[in-house]
């Protein structure tokens, strides 16, 4: 990722209701097994409150995103929602404000695209994906592999649904 984003937010601490708003493109780099995603654009507003300050908003990411089952491949933006308190004490994740008033942004905004992002998505539903014997596309062509007529010892539980 880039250079960290980091807001002076002293003048919102202890003024509850008292907001500042920010949006920045965020440099992201995301690469997993069937997601990649890049291009995001921030849009948060921090509001103070008496012990910390509430980040919500949105970052639309561009996803490449490839079906779990057939491997067809997509574009989309997602539009993710942020919404955390940070306080001065490190939350569960290591957030803070620093004791001179200083907080990041950049690891939120990645923390929330990543955690958004489908770990299994599908182009369709009822997507019926790739056969593993002649490896057919199934949702666009008849398979072409030799079906064993063999009865398994399980067919039995059939008739229990």
């Amino acid at each position: 990722m880039g250079s960290a984003v980091q807001v002076q937010v002293s003048h919102l601490l202890g003024a509850p209701g008292r907001t500042d708003r920010r949006q920045w493109d965020v440099p992201l780099a995301v690469e997993m097994p069937v997601v990649r995603a890049g291009g995001a654009r921030a849009d948060l507003v921090l509001e103070g409150s008496d012990d910390g300050i509430r980040v919500s908003g949105t970052v639309a990411v561009d996803a490449q995103v490839s079906c779990y089952r057939c491997l067809e491949e997509w574009e989309e933006e997602r539009v993710v929602p942020v919404d955390r308190t940070v306080r001065r004490l490190p939350d569960s994740d290591g957030y803070r404000i620093t004791e001179d008033g200083w907080l990041r942004l950049d690891g939120i905004v990645v923390d929330e695209v990543v955690l958004s992002l489908p770990t299994a998505p599908l182009c369709e539903n009822d997507c019926r994906g790739i056969c593993s014997g002649c490896g057919v596309h199934l949702n666009t062509e008849a398979c072409k592999c030799v079906v064993e007529d063999r009865t398994s010892p399980f067919s039995v539980l059939a008739n229990f649904l």
